[in-house]
């Protein structure tokens, strides 16, 4: 059974998501020491302290039921098919106390069909290679994660090439891609597939054995199946807007759903913790639509 965190004025959030190294730099400071975390594995990943690794699109959370006053689900609905997340989305509800809020945050499907419209017809009026490659990204934001192969996808194929428009994808992505571009512009040619991991031995310290057995295993495992997308739940399952999200959090049983953005939420003392705001400018740290629910 999952052990419960208590924060520092005694609730019990809990904290649900798949990985990101710019997202765990800036935020794991503020979800490691005070929040109960899960994250959204199907294979074992360096060990950390605080955090639980369980395949949420096959696996009950080991928690009683009416646990949390709280749940944040960072970008994990959108690694998981329709019914997969369904069935997330009452388990989230489950261990919720009555009145608890939850909030879930995913790639905004509305804004990126948006930006790929405005996009095209950019491109069609005045095909310049800036107006292709930014037409290109949107293309490949929408269908590219569904459908790759590789980690990292034709996305990092584009990266490692210097086939990008970088003003645009600080914009569009805000922080995702921070690691790629520093490394592209400190080691032009580096590779860029896939997340860069704290590194291993800070993750095994101090050591113990059992530690360093978990930590090679997921060396071996990661060898293996670490370049397949589906195994290690990179590839995007499936897209959300407002609405579509909203209907799921009904149908597990939330009501009053609310849009809010990436500064405001209804959980107490948000403002604390502050997941989704970047640190180093007043943006998201990852532009995603938010929507919130409370349990009755």
């Amino acid at each position: 059974m999952l052990k419960v965190r208590r924060t520092s004025h005694g609730s019990a959030y809990l904290h649900v998501w798949r990985e990101g190294d710019e997202y765990f730099r800036q935020k794991s400071p503020r979800f490691l020491t005070e929040w109960t975390n899960v994250m959204f594995v199907a294979v074992p990943v360096p060990p950390i302290d605080n955090v639980f690794y369980v395949d949420l699109s096959k696996e009950q959370l080991d928690i009683p039921n009416h646990t949390f006053d709280a749940v944040n689900a960072y970008h994990v609905f959108e690694h998981m098919t329709p019914q997969e997340g369904e069935k997330f989305a009452r388990e989230l509800f489950r261990v919720l106390k009555s009145n608890a809020i939850c909030r879930i945050s995913v790639p905004d499907l509305e804004s990126t069909c948006r930006e790929y419209l405005h996009h095209l017809e950019v491109a069609e009026k005045e095909p310049t290679p800036q107006n292709i490659r930014r037409y290109q990204w949107n293309v490949m934001e929408i269908f590219e994660q569904m459908v790759r192969d590789k980690r990292g996808g034709l996305m990092a194929d584009a990266l490692r090439r210097g086939d990008y428009d970088g003003d645009y994808i600080d914009k569009k992505f805000s922080d995702v891609y921070r690691p790629f571009m520093q490394r592209l512009s400190e080691q032009p040619g580096a590779p860029t597939d896939g997340a860069v991991w704290v590194p291993f031995f800070h993750r095994l310290w101090p050591l113990t054995p059992g530690r360093i057995y978990r930590g090679l295993k997921w060396r071996y495992v990661h060898y293996r199946t670490g370049n397949d997308p589906m195994i290690i739940k990179e590839k995007t399952r499936w897209m959300y807007d407002r609405v579509s999200l909203g209907v799921l959090m009904r149908r597990a049983g939330f009501v009053q759903i609310q849009q809010r953005d990436f500064k405001n939420s209804d959980i107490p003392y948000w403002n604390k913790y502050d997941l989704d705001c970047s640190n180093f400018a007043d943006r998201a740290i990852d532009p995603s639509v938010y929507i919130e629910g409370r349990k009755p």
